[in-house]
Parts: C-alpha cells; sequence; structure tokens
C-alpha cells in the first residue's frame, strides 16, 4: 500500500508543479499585453475605479475596474452611491421631475406628496434647493413635536439668506448674500442655510447649517432614504468640506462668524465635529456603510484642518477613503501667501518659492498618503478636467505624464481615475500597457528633481520650472549605465 502510495506521488507530483508554473505564465504575459484588462501582481499600485458612469448603453467599464462611484451600477462591480448634503442646492442647479428615476417625491422627507407637487405649480421641473427648504421647515415642525429640547430652536427658522420673489439672492455693495438675521442666529443654529461668499455659478448654493439639529437629521435621513436605490452599502459623500474664502473674506483675516465663535481653528474644528456626527450617524444606521469624501484640497487651510480633525483616533472611523481631484496634477495654477494664483509657468522665479504649481507638491502629497493609509483610508486621485479628452488622440501624451505623476504619489491605499467625462466610459490609455515592476521605496529628492525607481523603469520629475511636461519615465537599462 505505501509503496503505491509513493509510486503515485512521483508520478503525479512533477505534473502538479508543470501545471501550477504553466498557469502562472499564462497569467502574467496575459497581464503584460493588456494591462488595463488584466492588472499584473508586480504593478499593485495602478489600482482603477470609474466615477460617474452614468450610461449603461455606453457599455461596461474596461475590467479590472475595482469600483465605481455614481451612476448606473454594474454587475459585479461595487458602486459608491452618490449623494452631496453640504449644500442646500448644488452646483449647476440640480432640478427634478415630478416622476422618473429619484424624482422629487424619492428627496423628499417630510412633505406629502399632494403638498410636494403643488410647489412644481404648473412647472415641469422644481430646483434641489426649493425643495429642500420647504421640505426642511416642514421637517422641523415634526421634530419639534416630537422633542422637546428642540422648542429652544422654535417652531418655524429663518432661512438664512434675503431673497427676491424669484428665489435669487439678494445681493449687498460687496457682492455678497445679505443675511436675514443677526450673527447670534446662525451660530445658535435659528437659521436653515449660512450665506457664504457669493458665487455667480452657484446662485442658490448656500451652506446647510450644521447648527440646527433639525437640519443634521435631516440630511441623515435623506441619505438613508437614497440609499435605498444603492445595490452596495456604500456612499460617495460630494462637496465635504468647506474651503477658506467660503468662510473668510478674501483681503482679510476677519471671519463672517456663521459657523460659531472663536478662532480660525475653533470654528474649523466646529464644522469638522458637526460633518463628522453626521458622517459617525449614517454609518450607525446603516450596518457601517463605506464612505468616501469628496473635497480635499492642497491649497486651502480650512479644508486640511478639516480633514486632520476627521483622522483624529476617536473620529477616523467615520470615513473609509477621500478623493483628491483635478488639481494635482495641473502645471498653470498655484497658491501664494495662501491665496490661489493662475499664471505662466516662466513667472514661478519671480517671487522666489512662494509660487509653486500644484504637480510640484510631491512631498505634500506622500505626507497626506501615507496619514491617510496609517487610518487605512484609500485615497483616490480623480483628473477630470479638460484638456484629458478622450476624443483627441494626442491626448495620449498627457495622460501618460499624469498618470507618471500618479505611479510618484501612489501606494497601497490609493487607486486612479483619468477622464473628462463622468458620463462616458474610461479611455484605456497605453499608458496603462507599461508594467513597471514593485517599488519597495518612497520617493526621494535630488536637488529639484523626484525620482522613484520601480523593477523596470523610474519615474523622474525635473521640478525647477513648473512644468508637468518635464516627467518622464526612464527605463531601467538607461539608469544602470
Amino acid at each position: 500500500m505505501n509503496y503505491t502510495r509513493n509510486i503515485y506521488r512521483l508520478i503525479y507530483f512533477p505534473i502538479a508543479i508543470v501545471l501550477i508554473f504553466g498557469i502562472v505564465f499564462l497569467l502574467t504575459m496575459s497581464g503584460c499585453k493588456i494591462y488595463a484588462q488584466s492588472v499584473t501582481v508586480s504593478d499593485q499600485y495602478l489600482k482603477l475605479y470609474q466615477v460617474r458612469y452614468g450610461n449603461r448603453s455606453l457599455g461596461k467599464p474596461i475590467e479590472k475596474v475595482e469600483f465605481t462611484i455614481g451612476g448606473d451600477p454594474w454587475d459585479g462591480v461595487p458602486n459608491f452611491f452618490y449623494v452631496a448634503f453640504k449644500n442646500i442646492g448644488s452646483t449647476g442647479e440640480l432640478r427634478f421631475q415630478k416622476e422618473g428615476d429619484i424624482c422629487a417625491v424619492d428627496y423628499a422627507i417630510a412633505l406629502p406628496k399632494i403638498t410636494l407637487l403643488s410647489l412644481f405649480n404648473g412647472r415641469k421641473t422644481i430646483p434641489l434647493w426649493e425643495l429642500r427648504r420647504a421640505d426642511i421647515e416642514k421637517f422641523h415642525l415634526q421634530m419639534v413635536k416630537e422633542n422637546p429640547d428642540w422648542y429652544l430652536y422654535g417652531t418655524d427658522l429663518n432661512y438664512g439668506v434675503k431673497c427676491d420673489q424669484s428665489g435669487y439672492p439678494i445681493l449687498d455693495k460687496e457682492n455678497r448674500p445679505t443675511p436675514d438675521s443677526p450673527i447670534e442666529f446662525y451660530q445658535q443654529g435659528l437659521t436653515i442655510v449660512q450665506p457664504p461668499a457669493y458665487n455667480e455659478r452657484e446662485k442658490y448654493n448656500f451652506f446647510l447649517n450644521y447648527n440646527n439639529p433639525t437640519v443634521r437629521e435631516y440630511v441623515i435621513r435623506q441619505t438613508l432614504k437614497l440609499l435605498k436605490f444603492s445595490k452596495d452599502n456604500c456612499l460617495f459623500i460630494d462637496c465635504s468640506g468647506m474651503l477658506s474664502h467660503q468662510i473668510y473674506p478674501s483681503d482679510t483675516q476677519k471671519d463672517y462668524g456663521f459657523i460659531g465663535v472663536g478662532t480660525r481653528d475653533e470654528q474649523a474644528d466646529r464644522y469638522a465635529a458637526l460633518s463628522c456626527s453626521i458622517y459617525k450617524e449614517i454609518k450607525k444606521r446603516t450596518n457601517n456603510a463605506q464612505i468616501i469624501l469628496n473635497g480635499f484640497r492642497d491649497w486651502d487651510y480650512f479644508n486640511l484642518r478639516f480633514f486632520k480633525y476627521l483622522l483624529k483616533p476617536e473620529n477616523s472611523d467615520c470615513f473609509d477613503g477621500v478623493m483628491i481631484e483635478n488639481r494635482f496634477w495641473m502645471d498653470d495654477y498655484w497658491y501664494e501667501k495662501g491665496k490661489r494664483v493662475s499664471q505662466t509657468p516662466k513667472d514661478i522665479h519671480q517671487d522666489g518659492i512662494s509660487k509653486m504649481p500644484w504637480c510640484t507638491h510631491i512631498e505634500f502629497y506622500q505626507e497626506w498618503v501615507e496619514r491617510f493609509k496609517n487610518e487605512g483610508k484609500m485615497v483616490l486621485f480623480c483628473a477630470s478636467l479638460p484638456p484629458i479628452n478622450n476624443e483627441n488622440p494626442s491626448n495620449e501624451q498627457l495622460a501618460s505624464h499624469i498618470l507618471n505623476w500618479y505611479y510618484l504619489i501612489a501606494d497601497e491605499n490609493t487607486y486612479f481615475y483619468m477622464n473628462d467625462s463622468y458620463v462616458k466610459p474610461m479611455y484605456a490609455f497605453e499608458c496603462y500597457n507599461r508594467v513597471l515592476g514593485a517599488s519597495k521605496m518612497k520617493a526621494r529628492k535630488n536637488d529639484s528633481t523626484w525620482i522613484r525607481q520601480y523593477e523596470r523603469y523610474s519615474i523622474e520629475f525635473d521640478t525647477t520650472y513648473g512644468e508637468l511636461k518635464k516627467i518622464a519615465i526612464v527605463p531601467k537599462f538607461r539608469n544602470n549605465q
């Protein structure tokens, strides 16, 4: 019996070894040929995702997309459901129909259907801000009746901004929305919104006043209601952080005071604490839904303070990842003395190091990627501004530069997306086909050049002139010469 068993081992063991190596070889070769469709183990840092893929008729995203954000979900691909609740309105004045997919009835929390439909008053659509204002006013009355402590806030909340009959904000001499309440009312949570610096493109896009418990509970319940349309327990929360220019006049350190009293840091922490309480409550009521936050900006003090607060040990369980959108790769913007500046790269050195193109902030992003990694958070890099036009083959070079920039920063917790349209499939740029191999070290700086070595190539970025086109991918054999 033992003799026969040993014979079988001698025969079948070598065959099994050959089969295993053969399968591994075939998988590796197929991965090298079509990298965008089959990611090899050695390129663990290029993990792709697809943003707001909203049109199923255009075809499924390329294979090896780890997940999608917004739009129509696909079978077998996790989807983060898109919500935005920092503002009472939304960018582009989102409008709702009476009926259809995720219509006005789906967004309303407190308004009876007959009351909600009466808001249309003969119109085919209504804007999100109008729906939410009426809905929050009705919801507040309900919450005051259910919670005696909330009588402190009264039965009627001020809106927070003076508007004309059409709903447009009435502007003051400095072209800012005119408050309709004393400053103490905003700090005490007696208004629905807070009026930020005026934005011509977003006339109704005022910030919800998180100082009011009705407003906080409202965005939680509305999010839970919308999450029922999602096939996965995952959320993408757009516009999560607030920016300094929305809190402070651009030419002075004096703040508007709508968030609360105290120093700049104290107000930033208060806003972060209120936001954090909302995220935690959503997780509590959704069996710990995954949450990705958009809004990280490398040039804004208030925004960075916001994320530092969220990363504190007692708060970090309120979210699972963050999106860094657009400008990280651009070389025609930078900040100077706290202000964003847009000029040509040739002007960089006129004022020493105070002007820094965003694409040169390698050390900054290294630090923050590491911070998020240490807390178990994903970091999503999203390059989605023109001229990344998939219809133009000449943009392959730009795409390559942006991807090379990402390779300088990439880590185990980073993901990458590149497309100029949120409603079209990702384009499989040729640069995705490169196989760099593994990297066991971070990028390092030699004078003005950042270098990161991979097994087969190295990425080199001369930041002397702050131009993205100076980034290059160098074959390993050239480095050895």
